[in-house]
């Protein structure tokens, strides 16, 4: 099965949540998802080019001086392309991934939870990370010398804690789930 048949197949059973999935489909498929946005990244940037952010960070020492700093960021993403990508290919994927872990005796529902979870939890570590709360202290910039309330974005801790058990959990049990070989092929279910 070459990685165009697993493709056209995983997209013909779009919601198909019933049947099999070999090894080879699973990840020829995947394999077809991650070139298709690395070829979404590549054709955002040419047509809009990178995105390019400046942050001006400024530090209070434990002695009271300030330390201010400029930092250049140049980012490369899918932009719509990959969100359209996206929208298009997570039911295909949670489809193949059911099938799969039928192929190898375990109910569909054990992935999909497992995956479903863990990417809970790190849409709600991302939220976090869009909460900002002004710190206490108030700094004067060097640009215009008018004082102004610094913004830190503080994002609660237990949600980067829970994130990180979440897919310390998700990714062994996954790879170990997914190259298992299918009861065809002999596996202990």
């Amino acid at each position: 099965m070459t990685i165009v048949e697993a493709t056209r197949t995983c997209l013909g059973k779009y919601a198909q949540f019933s049947g099999r999935a070999t090894r080879a489909e699973f990840w020829k498929f995947v394999l077809a998802v991650f070139l298709a946005f690395v070829l979404a990244t590549i054709v955002n940037s040419m047509l809009f080019g990178p995105q390019d952010t400046t942050s001006i960070t400024m530090t209070r020492e434990a002695d009271g001086s300030v330390t201010q700093g400029i930092s250049y960021q140049t980012t490369y993403d899918g932009g719509i392309f990959g969100d359209i990508l996206s929208v298009l290919v997570v039911l295909p994927l949670f489809a193949v991934l059911w099938r799969r872990m039928h192929d190898i005796g375990r109910p569909g529902w054990h992935g999909a939870v497992l995956w479903a979870c863990s990417l809970t939890l790190t849409g709600f570590s991302v939220l976090g990370f869009q909460v900002e709360t002004a710190t206490t202290t108030e700094l004067q910039t060097s640009f215009g010398g008018l004082p102004e309330v610094i913004m830190d974005t503080n994002p609660p801790m237990i949600l980067r804690v829970a994130e990180f058990i979440s897919w310390s959990v998700t990714l062994p049990l996954s790879i170990y789930w997914l190259t298992k070989k299918s009861i065809a092929e002999g596996a202990i279910p």
